[in-house]
């Protein structure tokens, strides 16, 4: 056996019929599928077992996660490369063929393949370094900070992956730490370009994307994880870094769900994980400045607010503000979010907005966008075409 094509699922019979779909269409044969049901209460044997012949089905009594899934299909598995996908997900026309080819003539651990969004096809690049030709694949990251981490973007030997199982009790960001312990033992690896895991969870509503305080105390223990681990190298360290800033961030945008009693525990917790005095320093004018935009929200008199960009950043800050104005809009020019609805709002994109919403009366524009670049165009766009407005942007970064 090849493939080991790992699906765990808690989704539709719609979506993960066109998943299974999109791997039986492929025109290579030596693989099998593990669909690992989370406690869905579907029967998925009367759905699929006749239909997908080489789809073997396991079932968790009641929902476990994501992580507990993969590491019972890995487990059970017995191909020489994992593939991981999500239900709601495809794979490109000839994926497996094209990792066929590529794993069989070059001698490497794992092969990084890029996604694509459903909706728009737009490829989602992970800003690798092409002209690098070193094995060690931290070294073909152009970005640290930019860097997405996701497990269906590789392909990995079964011998490897089992050595290094996802951490079961991870809510939230089990492929960060899954594919980072993999990333720091320097595997040999390779990319296969025009090739894709086609995206298809670009839904606001989706469960992937959470927040709150279940996102802090998840990204206090990953901090933790990453604080103690010992590196030599200047790019591990860097790596390391840039994980630690990542849940950093994470933690102080969810800071806007907790009161000052519970801010002052996540303080201290964060003390004590990173007692260097810089990191002190920076966490002290970091929860000022949270306190500061908190304030500044409760102490703002306009009767409308404008959203702008509906990320997870801008679903923290609506979640802030929904019930403080007359009147809430929400923007984001993410094709796949719209016109879908959220909570009982209609998400614009900025065109439809100016043509259809005229607001006469002074407003707060909240921007979200994660890019500090993007924040000073967007409140420069607005200003172009409304005087009477207020804007707040958040600098977490």
């Amino acid at each position: 056996m090849f493939f080991s094509i790992i699906i765990p699922f808690r989704d539709t019979i719609k979506n993960l019929n066109n998943c299974l779909y999109s791997i039986k269409n492929q025109n290579f044969y030596n693989y099998e599928v593990y669909v690992i049901d989370d406690g869905s209460g579907i029967d998925l044997k009367r759905y699929f077992l006749k239909k997908y012949k080489k789809t073997k089905l396991i079932v968790n009594k009641f929902n476990r996660g994501v992580s507990y899934s993969r590491n019972k299909g890995i487990i059970k598995s017995k191909g020489k490369y994992i593939v991981f996908i999500d239900s709601d997900d495809l794979l490109s026309e000839n994926f497996l063929s094209n990792a066929y080819q590529k794993l069989k003539h070059n001698n490497c651990d794992f092969l990084y393949i890029d996604s694509k969004n459903f909706k728009t096809n737009k490829v989602n690049f992970n800003f690798i370094d092409q002209q690098n030709k070193n094995d060690f694949f931290l070294k073909k990251i152009t970005n640290f900070e930019r860097f997405k981490i996701h497990s269906w973007n590789y392909i990995i030997k079964s011998n490897i992956v089992k050595k290094n199982l996802f951490l079961n009790n991870l809510k939230f960001y089990e492929d960060q730490v899954f594919i980072s312990n993999i990333l720091l033992k320097k595997y040999k690896s390779i990319c296969l370009k025009n090739t894709y895991i086609i995206r298809n969870n670009e839904n606001p509503n989706s469960l992937g994307r959470s927040v709150g305080a279940d996102v802090i105390n998840t990204s206090i223990f990953c901090l933790k994880y990453f604080e103690s681990l010992k590196c030599k190298s200047k790019i591990d360290k860097n790596f390391i870094k840039s994980r630690i800033n990542f849940y950093l961030k994470e933690i102080l945008k969810n800071l806007f769900y907790l009161n000052d009693t519970q801010t002052k525990e996540i303080k201290l917790k964060l003390f004590k994980i990173l007692n260097q005095k810089k990191y002190k320093l920076h966490l002290e004018k970091k929860f000022n400045m949270i306190k500061n935009y908190k304030q500044r929200i409760l102490n703002d008199n306009s009767k409308y607010a404008v959203i702008y960009c509906f990320g997870q950043l801008g679903r923290i800050v609506f979640n802030f503000i929904r019930r403080k104005y007359k009147k809430l809009y929400i923007i984001d020019n993410n094709p796949s979010f719209n016109k879908r609805i959220i909570q009982n709002q209609i998400i614009y994109c900025h065109k439809d907005f100016i043509k259809r919403i005229k607001i006469k009366q002074k407003f707060t524009l909240y921007v979200c966008h994660e890019n500090l670049k993007m924040q000073s165009n967007i409140i420069q766009k607005f200003n172009s075409k409304e005087n009477n407005l207020d804007s707040m942007k958040f600098n977490f970064f």
